[in-house]
């Protein structure tokens, strides 16, 4: 169900990414910038 539901908000708001996703880009950006 849970994962349902994420998969709607996905859809819905592609920027709304899980907490996983958004520490990942974090750390993604933090390297680019370095």
């Amino acid at each position: 169900m849970a994962n349902k539901d994420q998969g709607r908000k996905d859809k819905k708001k592609p920027s709304k990414l899980t907490p996983a996703e958004k520490k990942r880009r974090k750390q993604e950006k933090k390297n680019r910038k370095q």
